[in-house]
């Protein structure tokens, strides 16, 4: 199921990957909300962010 949230600030951002990791899901999507998807591009104007791409504190 895809959900969508606004987000303003790095809290909200770190808010909705919390959840998505709470439900063992892959990821979220960051974005303008007047970018357009566009397949295939690679301009940057989307950012996947998943838990794997974290580091770990040691």
């Amino acid at each position: 199921m895809h959900r969508q949230k606004i987000c303003s600030t790095a809290a909200d951002v770190q808010d909705a990957l919390m959840a998505v990791m709470k439900r063992h899901e892959e990821g979220i999507m960051i974005k303008s909300l007047d970018s357009k998807w566009v397949p295939g591009d690679r301009s940057g104007h989307w950012c996947k962010l998943k838990p794997d791409y974290l580091h770990k504190a040691s």
